[in-house]
């Protein structure tokens, strides 16, 4: 499968499952941060607004959120800014449709039940803005040695 996602690309490898049935799991994914390190807007603040996720290879080519792909209701779709097993969330975590980043391990995960290609994007948009960030950084400090 090709990573180029819009704009950017994927920061984790793709994993195809299959052999689940319609069975309700967690599936978590570490994923590469480096690409946070160039520019102001934080990894975790990136996360807080959701635009991290564990992404789903929908029928129609798009890498979506994971929890898109369930079947039934997602009962427990919230976003959770952490491990998908931290006791401070409780049992509330393991609903089908809960979702969540955990930017001290590098984890994103996802309470799914379906078999698909799944991968770690962050938002097109969040790339772009990477992209800009580190565009204006480079072209400021080269601004600032020239006066």
């Amino acid at each position: 499968m090709d990573s180029e996602v819009g704009v950017g690309k994927l920061i984790a490898d793709v994993v195809d499952l299959s052999g689940t049935g319609s069975d309700t799991f967690v599936l978590r994914m570490s994923y590469d941060d480096s690409g946070f390190d160039a520019v102001p807007r934080s990894e975790a603040a990136a996360a807080a607004s959701g635009q991290i996720f564990l992404a789903w290879l929908n029928g129609s080519g798009q890498w979506v959120n994971a929890i898109d792909g369930n079947s039934g209701t997602n009962s427990g779709a919230t976003k959770v800014q952490g491990a998908w097993d931290d006791p401070l969330f409780g049992n509330s975590t393991l609903a089908l449709g809960a979702w969540g980043v955990d930017t001290a391990n590098d984890n994103v995960w996802a309470v799914v039940n379906h078999n698909s290609g799944f991968s770690v994007l962050p938002e097109p948009a969040t790339m772009a803005l990477l992209g800009l960030g580190a565009f204006g950084l480079f072209f400021g400090r080269r601004r600032g040695r020239k006066s």
